[in-house]
């Protein structure tokens, strides 16, 4: 005799016999999808239409209707998206092949690669000592092309479709299921409550995640991000003052805890500012407070959110209306101006001398102007228009003095000349290297001795940039006498 019991807590259906079925039986249990339960006895497997009419033809019993799966995540995080995937409640959405997702109903995650997918079970995530289930679907046959065609013309429009059939063995020639397990202390789920954690003696990474989940770690902000190209990190200030997005870097420190460590930096007003590092490469401050939970981390986040805003708006109330009409356009103006720090999303300052005409683009202004006037240019003085930052565009002239590694420099008088005659320089600097003609003049000549140098060819005409010199050097001593 065979008895049939509907699991309701968990979704699930189990089949109980009184003597050992038939190999036959036993087989078509395994392809629907049933494993044998060492404890209870019994073949087991999640409820579908599959198991449930397997288990009526073996059974001969009548089940109307599935039981609605009950979700064994009643918790469900105030973030609603993590590492770029997208945290859903409901699984039956149409198949997106471009995006991640955690789906709470049937408390997994699903993503989609070029020409595979994956699914992991998240019942026993970040549990010690248990595993879960990870179901990866390809083609059989090696196909330059993706699986979602496959899935749609078998029927499966939805990630809820999806999930009922890969955990039955998906039954579809052209694909495969490949079921594995890995760690659930490794695999991170959104659907797990974190209890608090008292303030350790010794942190590890386990009190960092567990911190980060339970709301107590609140805040982080990168101290910097450094990799192998460094035009592009220095391009981004290395990410310095930016604010992390915590659940993700909780999540990443699960998945791959090695290399990461954590000591206190130092404590005050109850706050707890955590070193966190992975290597030397990835650094980040964390500021921990044992009495704060996720609802008034939210609500401190929004109070700092409240602050940039009252100060970028306060900021923004200095800049000044500028026209055309009011500057000349070869003229050199000290400009104030406010740039954005795309790493703390805070405006700041910046102060430069800028050629009028540069302000503007297709008549409006290119800059928020705080402040802005009309800058007096000193003829027996030396200016930088170029160096290896900033490097020159414009047309060699004879009252230009190239100092080698791209810098360029002239003096006052020939700054007028030249501005009017409507060049335009990369950048406009006092020069703070050559305060007088002499330390000039010292500079080219270390280079004619030999007795400096540049690392790489240089291909600089220091002969030439000595006579160019002298010669300016007596037009602008000349003019200011």
């Amino acid at each position: 005799m065979t008895s049939l019991i509907l699991n309701k807590e968990l979704n699930g259906i189990e089949l109980y016999f009184d003597e050992k079925p038939l190999q036959t039986i036993i087989d078509s249990l395994k392809n629907a999808g049933f494993r044998w339960h060492k404890l209870k006895k019994c073949w087991y497997a999640k409820q579908s239409e599959k198991t449930l009419k397997i288990a009526q033809s073996i059974t001969g019993e009548q089940v109307e209707t599935i039981t609605e799966a009950k979700s064994s995540t009643a918790y469900f995080p105030l973030y609603d998206y993590i590492d770029g995937s997208k945290i859903l409640k409901c699984s039956n959405i149409e198949l997106d092949t471009y995006n991640s997702y955690y789906f709470a109903d049937i408390n997994t995650y699903i993503h989609f690669y070029r020409d595979s997918a994956v699914l992991i079970d998240l019942t026993d995530a970040l549990k010690a000592g248990k595993t879960c289930k990870r179901y990866y679907i390809e083609h059989k046959e090696w196909k330059n092309e993706g699986i979602w065609c496959d899935l749609v013309n078998n029927g499966i429009r939805t990630f809820t479709e999806l999930y009922n059939r890969t955990i039955t063995s998906l039954n579809i020639d052209t694909l495969k299921v490949t079921t594995t397990e890995e760690k659930a202390i490794n695999t991170f789920s959104p659907f797990v409550e974190i209890k608090p954690i008292k303030k350790p003696e010794k942190w590890t990474i386990a009190h960092v995640w567990k911190a980060i989940l339970s709301g107590q770690i609140y805040k982080g902000v990168k101290d910097g991000y450094y990799t192998d190209d460094y035009a592009h990190d220095a391009a981004v200030n290395f990410k310095t003052g930016s604010r992390i997005h915590l659940p993700s870097l909780a999540k990443q420190v699960i998945e791959n805890p090695s290399g990461w460590r954590v000591h206190v930096d130092k404590e005050e007003n109850g706050v707890i500012q955590l070193s966190f590092n992975c290597y030397s490469f990835d650094c980040n401050t964390l500021y921990f407070d044992e009495s704060c939970n996720i609802q008034e981390a939210q609500r401190r986040k929004e109070q700092e959110d409240m602050e940039r805003e009252e100060y970028n708006n306060k900021l923004l109330a200095e800049v000044k209306t500028i026209t055309e009409n009011d500057i000349e356009k070869n003229s050199l103006y000290t400009v104030t101006y406010l740039e954005m720090d795309s790493n703390t999303n805070k405006y700041y300052k910046v102060t430069e001398l800028l050629k009028g005409s540069s302000l503007f683009y297709e008549g409006e202004c290119d800059y928020k102007i705080t402040d802005i006037q009309k800058y007096n240019i000193i003829d027996d003085k030396l200016y930088r228009v170029s160096d290896f930052y900033n490097r020159p565009y414009f047309k060699d002239d004879n009252r230009l003095i190239n100092m080698g590694n791209w810098e360029t420099i002239c003096t006052g008088k020939a700054l007028k000349e030249l501005l009017l005659e409507g060049y335009n320089f990369p950048i406009v600097r006092e020069s703070t290297e050559y305060k007088t003609f002499e330390q000039a003049v010292n500079r080219i000549q270390a280079h004619l001795s030999g007795n400096s140098f540049w690392i790489g060819e240089d291909k600089t005409n220091y002969r030439e940039s000595f006579n160019r010199l002298m010669k300016e050097v007596n037009r602008a001593v000349r003019v200011s006498a």
